[in-house]
């Protein structure tokens, strides 16, 4: 994940109504304040040479427990809780959003 400029991009109406759905149904609940990267802009690349550009929405920290007192997110890549980054992507991109490390 490449970090842009900074942008504070509003999400159009229908994006900000999934995020919230999302943000009331996560276990634990993804935060949408206090970090850095809320409202940065990103250049995400797949596989197959495209990029997406999109915006992150929200996140859970490396310390978020689920309502089982479980880590929030284990990352794949080191086998540890860490923080976990949720990107929505602008409407004319392939993907809608995705959840980065």
């Amino acid at each position: 994940v490449l970090l842009a400029k900074k942008s504070k991009k509003r999400l159009k109406k229908n994006e900000k109504a999934a995020f919230e759905a999302l943000v009331e149904e996560g276990d634990p609940p993804w935060r949408t304040d206090g970090h850095k990267f809320l409202s940065k802009r990103i250049q995400y690349e797949v596989s197959d040479g495209y990029s997406a550009f999109g915006t992150v929405t929200g996140w859970i920290s490396k310390d978020d427990k689920d309502k089982e007192g479980e880590a929030g997110f284990i990352s794949e890549t080191i086998g540890k809780p860490a923080a976990l980054f949720h990107v929505t992507f602008d409407t004319n991109s392939r993907i809608a959003s995705q959840d980065l490390e």
